[in-house]
């Protein structure tokens, strides 16, 4: 009894706050070994109060702990019973966007979408980023025109006559991202040979050395990082086809030439970010 008012004590004093600080005691209690025991709280809160705020807080908690158990389904299922029985709770639009992922990490991407759609309708000054998710689902459903075409970012490219390159190489990222690597690399390598002077073109090599890495194919893949990193001046992708190629070598068995490779990564990058 000691543990059941304890628990509902906090369920109390946090029900009207914002859903953020209202989990806060909470994220402690996922590191403990009493899941069970913490379910089983949970479920009498529920039961004893079905139409408490505490009980929305209650099923939220549960919902959190399937999610980390990778039970997505059960998660959405406390998720809309959330949103059926407490229509007015302020743990709405946390819900919302948690059953969207879900749904995207089900491979439901249908779904996934309606709910990211519904979302940025919803919440249009929210500070998390539907577009970004509409465009993931776009992209692993495999329509890649419309991955692009809702980049808010895509219109503003100047000059016009850029749009046609940044459409395709927004398509090769799209590709790379879907894990379809091959696609990626053909495209990529397309698009560098018809603009190699173009400064999206190092970004494209890099890409192709990661797609590479990613089949395995690490001797191609190194040819391309040393193509990016000649070409990049400096910063973070610069650092990043260093980090690659010293990787590479380690593996190798070379651990002088993976000590010089890693001895070019600039750390003033780090320093000044």
């Amino acid at each position: 009894h000691r543990v059941f008012l304890f628990f509902y004590f906090f369920f109390f004093l946090m029900i009207r706050r914002p859903p953020r600080s209202t989990l806060f005691p909470y994220t402690t209690l996922f590191r403990s070994k009493d899941i069970p025991d913490y379910l089983k709280v949970l479920k009498k809160v529920i039961k004893e109060h079905p139409k408490s705020d505490s009980a929305a807080v209650a099923y939220y908690l549960r919902g959190m702990a399937s999610d980390r158990g990778e039970k997505y389904v059960l998660a959405n299922e406390d998720y809309f019973k959330i949103l059926n029985k407490f229509p007015r709770t302020s743990l709405k639009e946390e819900v919302e966007w948690q059953v969207g992922i879900n749904y995207f990490k089900l491979n439901k991407y249908d779904d996934a979408l309606k709910s990211f759609k519904s979302h940025s309708l919803s919440y249009p000054d929210s500070s998390r980023n539907s577009e970004e998710w509409i465009i993931k689902c776009y992209a692993a459903m495999g329509d890649f025109k419309k991955a692009i075409e809702t980049s808010s970012t895509f219109f503003q490219i100047t000059p016009d006559s850029s749009i046609d390159l940044k459409k395709r190489y927004d398509e090769a990222i799209a590709l790379y991202e879907v894990t379809s690597y091959r696609d990626a690399i053909k495209l990529a390598q397309s698009i560098i040979g018809s603009h190699p002077s173009h400064n999206l073109s190092p970004k494209l090599q890099l890409m192709i050395g990661e797609a590479y890495l990613k089949l395995n194919l690490r001797g191609k893949a190194a040819k391309y990082f040393n193509m990016s990193r000649d070409a990049l001046s400096s910063g973070p992708l610069k650092n990043l086809s260093y980090f690659r190629t010293g990787e590479m070598v380690f593996k190798n068995n070379n651990f002088r030439g993976a000590i010089l490779e890693f001895d070019k990564i600039d750390q003033s990058v780090f320093q000044n970010g």
